[in-house]
């Protein structure tokens, strides 16, 4: 009898054992599955912070990179005060390609528009300039060509030619431009 109380005793430390096992188990096992979703969340979210501090460095480098091109162009650039420096300098473009300048106006009507309205300049503003000459025809588009990489040439308006048939026709030529100047500045070009 003895025994069989044994075995008895025994059977049921066994069954409270597999049952303490496989109620500790499944607790541990319940838990083990949250930790492991809340690592894989915080895991995804470290690489989205990650991925957004490199980004802000980027931005950060274009920002100065982008401050950088700025001042220069700044410095580039000339007040409206220096009218004589800009003539001389889109001279000396159109000497370079043998053309010969015939009239050169400046017009000051944006920079007054923008006056007449009380608004302030600050930083960069934009006057007309028109530009009358002739010279031969690939010579006219090479003077175009350094216009338009010009940094104080902020857009050719409009270009007209005039020719007479013959085979290297010297053509006249009329531009308009938009100059970019920095009010209250005087530079060198």
């Amino acid at each position: 009898m003895l025994s069989k109380r044994i075995y008895i005793s025994l059977a049921a430390s066994l069954i409270l054992l597999i049952g303490w096992y496989f109620m500790l188990y499944q607790k541990q096992s319940s838990k083990m599955s949250v930790l492991k979703s809340e690592q894989e969340s915080i895991g995804s979210r470290l690489s989205v912070a990650e991925a957004h501090l490199k980004q802000a460095g980027v931005i950060k480098t274009t920002m100065e990179e982008s401050s950088d091109k700025w001042d220069s162009l700044r410095c580039s650039l000339v007040g409206p005060d220096s009218v004589e420096l800009i003539l001389g300098h889109l001279m000396q473009l159109a000497a370079s390609e043998e053309l010969t300048i015939l009239n050169m106006d400046i017009s000051f009507d944006p920079l007054l528009d923008k006056l007449d309205k009380g608004e302030e300049s600050h930083h960069i503003d934009r006057i007309d300039v028109d530009i009358a000459g002739r010279g031969r025809f690939f010579d006219v588009g090479d003077f175009v060509a350094l216009l338009e990489k010009d940094v104080i040439v902020a857009d050719i308006d409009n270009i007209e030619l005039v020719y007479q048939q013959t085979v290297d026709p010297e053509i006249y030529f009329d531009l308009q431009l938009e100059v970019l100047i920095v009010p209250g500045r005087e530079t060198v070009l």
